[in-house]
């Protein structure tokens, strides 16, 4: 499984849709996504002060794009699409309350 971060009310916008794309998408041309261990990075290094979160965990083998692996500037290398989310690989949705959840429980679910 890899995962995508959205902020909870651009979610919203999306969640019944057949395909998602980030507000970057147009701008950058891919998706940025994590695997399980970057998580807590991302969110760390992205998200400062921001309360909750909504965390996508999406099953590779279902979407309609191919999964790249590419490093970025530390040389660690993440996870991107060069086309949407489709729903159909949406396989968790969970909200996280960065004040209250903790991660590491929620990514073992």
């Amino acid at each position: 499984m890899i995962y995508h971060i959205v902020l909870p009310d651009y979610w919203a916008e999306w969640k019944d849709q057949e395909n998602y794309y980030p507000a970057t998408f147009e701008q950058e041309g891919f998706i940025h996504l994590s695997t399980l261990q970057q998580v807590p990075g991302v969110i760390e290094r992205y998200y400062q002060g921001v309360k909750t979160l909504i965390l996508l965990g999406i099953e590779p083998e279902k979407l309609n794009t191919t999964v790249v692996f590419e490093p970025v500037a530390s040389g660690e290398k993440y996870p991107h699409i060069y086309g949407p989310i489709n729903r159909g690989a949406i396989e968790k949705i969970h909200c996280l309350n960065l004040d209250q959840d903790d991660l590491s429980q929620v990514l073992a679910q």
